[in-house]
C-alpha cells in the first residue's frame, strides 16, 4: 500500500507546486477571460488596437459580384529531381480572380499564362519549394506571390489574385 501511496502523493504535490508557481509568476495586470466576464475588459481601441470595421452582408455581395474566377484549363505537372532522377511529381491547378467581364482576355492569353506558370513552378521546384513541408503557409505564399507577379505582367490590372486550387506530390 505504501508503494502505491507514495508516488500518488508525489504527483499531487508536484501538480499543486506547479499551480502555485504559475499563479505566483502571472502578472497581476493581465486579465484572463474569466476576469473579463466578471468585469468589463478594456476596449480594443483604448488599448491601441484598431479593429477592422465589420462588413455587412451587402458589402460581401458587392465584392463578390465585382470579380470573376477563371480556371486555368490544364493542370501542371512538375517533376522533382534528385541525382538526375525523378523522385516525385507535383500536380498543381490554378484559378485566376479577375475583374468582372474580363474572362475573355484571360482565355486569349492562356498559353502565355501557362508558360509563365510552368517557369515559376520549375524555379520553385529547383529551389526546394516542393521539398519537405511544401504546403506550409510561407511556401504557399511565396509561390502565390511569384505566380501573381507573372500573371500581372501578362494580364495587367485586370488580375486580382491567383488561387492555388490543387497541390499534390506523388513520391515515386
Amino acid at each position: 500500500m505504501k508503494k502505491i501511496l507514495l508516488p500518488l502523493i508525489c504527483v499531487l504535490l508536484s501538480g499543486a507546486a506547479g499551480a502555485g508557481v504559475a499563479t505566483f509568476l502571472a502578472k497581476p495586470d493581465e486579465k484572463s477571460e474569466m476576469d473579463c466576464k466578471a468585469e468589463p475588459c478594456p476596449d480594443a481601441k483604448s488599448e491601441g488596437y484598431d479593429k477592422a470595421p465589420e462588413k455587412t452582408e451587402e458589402a460581401y455581395e458587392k465584392e463578390a459580384g465585382d470579380t470573376d474566377f477563371v480556371k486555368i484549363n490544364k493542370q501542371f505537372v512538375v517533376p522533382l529531381l534528385e541525382n538526375d532522377k525523378v523522385t516525385s511529381l507535383v500536380l498543381t491547378a490554378f484559378s485566376l480572380e479577375v475583374k468582372k467581364e474580363t474572362s475573355e482576355k484571360v482565355f486569349e492569353v492562356e498559353p502565355k499564362i501557362q508558360d509563365a506558370f510552368l517557369s515559376v513552378l520549375f524555379t520553385h521546384a529547383h529551389s526546394g519549394g516542393f521539398s519537405g513541408s511544401f504546403t506550409s503557409t510561407a511556401a504557399m505564399e511565396d509561390l502565390r506571390r511569384r505566380l501573381k507577379e507573372e500573371a500581372r505582367a501578362i494580364l495587367g490590372p485586370i488580375l486580382i489574385d491567383v488561387l492555388i486550387t490543387e497541390v499534390v506530390r506523388q513520391d515515386m
